[in-house]
């Protein structure tokens, strides 16, 4: 994660850019879970925890910059990152509770892993209307 946080921040302010990084390292959230999902062993958790703490990294790297664009006026900037860690915040305080209903009523662990993939789509998606982030 830290040498992805390292390379993407620089490359993404050089190319002047945000939206082709959050897409990808979403994409790299996608293609993780589906690892262990299909292939059942301990090489694939492995390598989810590579992919997703690389995708990740270069989300996190991104991520302040394109909050940052998305606010156009600075005297409003403190009150969106405030918005903003509420919308991080949130999720991290609800997932415990959302992933034990989604094992427990949707099968288990694989479940889990697809309900996952799909909300990291949604959340890639999510991007593509912000005008004001390239």
């Amino acid at each position: 994660m830290i040498v992805m946080i390292v390379v993407s921040g620089p490359w993404s302010d050089r190319v002047g850019r945000r939206k082709p990084f959050v897409i990808a390292s979403s994409l790299g959230m996608c293609v993780a879970p589906a690892m262990p999902f299909v292939f059942h062993s301990e090489a694939s958790m492995f390598a989810y925890s590579i992919v997703s703490g690389c995708a990740f990294g270069m989300y996190m790297a991104v991520d302040t910059a394109s909050d940052d664009a998305g606010t156009a006026q600075a005297r409003r900037c403190g009150q969106g990152h405030g918005v903003l860690n509420v919308a991080n915040a949130l999720p991290q305080a609800l997932a415990p509770a959302v992933a034990a209903a989604v094992i427990a009523v949707l099968g288990g662990y694989s479940a889990l892993f697809v309900v996952g993939v799909v909300l990291v789509a949604f959340g890639a998606l999510s991007i593509l209307p912000i005008r004001t982030v390239r």
